[in-house]
């Protein structure tokens, strides 16, 4: 089993994203005048300076290796740092992060499906492989032969065409 990389860069990012939403709703909420919203951006700074040590490549990797334990982790940490005036609306955003938790059971389910899926199709895969390799000798072998028109590939390709009424 490989060592687990961690959710570092990925908590950067989340609490960036969660301080940037607390930001732009008091900088939307606030009666200040425009400097006095400009002040607000302030509040990004300790993130902004986490962003130093942020690796979007490590990020991915991060991502792609997440557990489901992970993910309820990431999400509660969003929930700490997410603060609306607006109660209601932050309850809805909330709600829609645990949306992620079921979101990856739902994914994981599907992936365990699809892999099932195809361990039972192996040989018929490797049957429908077979005529792919027939068809494409015979259609060499068989231009001439061949006088139904039907090479629905590229019928350009063919040296004869129907006429059709309009040639005629």
């Amino acid at each position: 089993m490989t060592e687990k990389l961690g959710t570092e860069d990925l908590e950067i990012a989340i609490l960036l994203l969660a301080e940037g939403g607390n930001v732009a709703d008091k900088i939307i909420s606030s009666d200040s005048n425009f400097m006095g919203k400009i002040m607000f951006l302030s509040m990004l700074f300790d993130e902004g300076m986490a962003m130093q040590h942020f690796s979007m490549e490590r990020a991915k990797a991060q991502l792609a290796d997440l557990s489901k334990g992970e993910i309820i982790g990431l999400v509660q940490k969003y929930k700490d740092k997410f603060d609306l005036k607006d109660d209601e609306l932050e309850q809805k955003i909330e709600d829609g992060m645990e949306l992620l938790i079921e979101g990856y059971e739902f994914i994981d389910k599907v992936i365990d499906f699809a892999k099932s899926f195809k361990k039972d199709n192996k040989p018929a895969e490797e049957s429908k492989e077979e005529p792919k390799g027939d068809d494409s000798e015979e259609s060499d072998d068989s231009e001439e032969s061949d006088d139904s028109g039907e090479s629905d590939e590229h019928p350009e390709d063919s040296e004869e065409q129907p006429d059709t009424p309009a040639e005629q």
